[in-house]
């Protein structure tokens, strides 16, 4: 028991002593008594079990979630892994944003294609940007992208490794960022959906170099 609730404890029997003295003694006052030491154990009971709550929920998460670097042998690998990733973030409810910038010259036709493809929608769809006010109104920084449309899952399957920046976010917990290469990036997720990640981007011939991390 916390200082906290033993103040808590002694106040509502404080409360309760005034009140008999004031109901004059006998059973109104006696009850009077019981009751406010009742409601101030149930009170300062009621706050231990929340922080018991509130702890074995956070001990379980942090045995479950790991930081961990992802390597692939390829930039099409990553492409691989990356696309599996994403069914895992929208079920998360992740909001994931993109800069459509690369610093390095595109050699693959099929990244040049969905750079100008995400840039088209950001100019004629009019796609969700939270972040424009962080970037002086740049409409290519910043961007949302909207996993529940399969050709933007796509689009962000062959840029997020590329372009100068991807992540992702569940609430305010940074879940996947890259880290300015083809062919590594890192998640904060639970082991087994990391692990599941991985097991997909293999079955569909990723190549998997490491995948690294701390708990």
């Amino acid at each position: 028991m916390k200082p906290i609730d033993l103040l808590i404890l002694a106040g509502s029997l404080a409360a309760g002593a005034v009140l008999a003295f004031l109901l004059g003694g006998g059973m109104k006052s006696q009850a009077a008594l019981a009751l406010a030491a009742c409601g101030g154990g149930a009170l300062a009971g009621a706050r231990i079990r929340n922080r018991k709550d509130s702890a074995k929920s956070s001990g379980t998460h942090q045995e479950r979630s790991r930081f961990r670097y992802i390597e692939t042998a390829s930039p099409r690998d990553m492409e691989a892994f990356i696309a599996e990733l994403a069914p895992e973030l929208l079920s998360m409810g992740a909001t994931v944003f993109i800069d459509l910038y690369i610093d390095e010259p595109i050699d693959s036709e099929r990244t040049k294609t969905s750079l100008a493809a995400m840039k088209e929608i950001v100019t004629h769809e009019s796609l969700p940007n939270t972040r424009w006010k962080f970037f002086r109104g740049d409409p290519f920084m910043g961007i949302v992208v909207d996993l529940r449309h399969k050709n933007q899952v796509t689009h962000f399957s062959r840029l997020a490794h590329q372009v100068i920046n991807a992540e992702a976010w569940c609430h305010h917990r940074q879940v996947f960022g890259t880290v300015e290469s083809p062919v590594k990036v890192w998640v904060d997720m639970p082991v087994e959906v990391t692990e599941r990640i991985i097991a997909s981007a293999s079955a569909a011939g990723a190549i998997m170099t490491a995948a690294s991390g701390i708990s």
